[in-house]
């Protein structure tokens, strides 16, 4: 189904710059994977694809190919699959990265847990998975699967949360 766009937001302002080539996609050949959205009232509310949705605005498109999800998801599962679909992103650098598994486990646990708790679960899960609560072992197993990275991968990417601030800048920055 295609959905029609809300147009408010066509000032370039509120555009990312990352966006360009994108748009140009977008101009050229459409939008290949639609938006995810769920019914809200009269409306539809963006789940996933704000980028594609963005873009699209910017490249003058007045629809946009959508997949509607069930009306009976729950908030938890809406932050999952945005945070799945941030996570499968090539552009994420790494720091951006690590905060999102943070926020995945967090949000997949239910509860906010420290940095030093998800390393130290990771660190458990990885010499001795007996060890751990089963919906942790879940989370853990489901980040690999997601990220498709091995979990001293996550476990080095979450450790650069570590760093101070300045030096985590300077990671996002390259």
């Amino acid at each position: 189904k295609n959905i029609v766009l809300d147009t408010q937001i066509r000032s370039s302002d509120d555009v990312e710059d990352n966006l360009d080539s994108l748009i140009e996609s977008i101009k050229e050949k459409g939008v290949i994977v639609p938006v995810l959205v769920v019914k809200d009232g009269d409306k539809y509310r963006l789940i996933a694809g704000e980028r594609r949705y963005k873009a699209s605005i910017a490249a003058g498109a007045h629809s946009i190919p959508a997949r509607i999800m069930e009306d009976n998801i729950s908030e938890q599962e809406m932050v999952l699959i945005q945070l799945i679909e941030n996570l499968q992103r090539k552009d994420l650098n790494p720091i951006d990265e690590a905060n999102a598994y943070v926020k995945y486990y967090e949000t997949a646990a239910g509860k906010t847990v420290t940095l030093q708790d998800i390393i130290n679960t990771i660190i458990t899960h990885h010499k001795d998975p007996s060890r751990l609560k089963k919906e942790d072992a879940v989370i853990i197993t489901a980040l690999e699967k997601i990220t498709i990275k091995s979990i001293s991968t996550i476990e080095k990417q979450l450790s650069l949360l570590k760093l101070p601030l300045e030096a985590q800048e300077r990671v996002k920055t390259g």
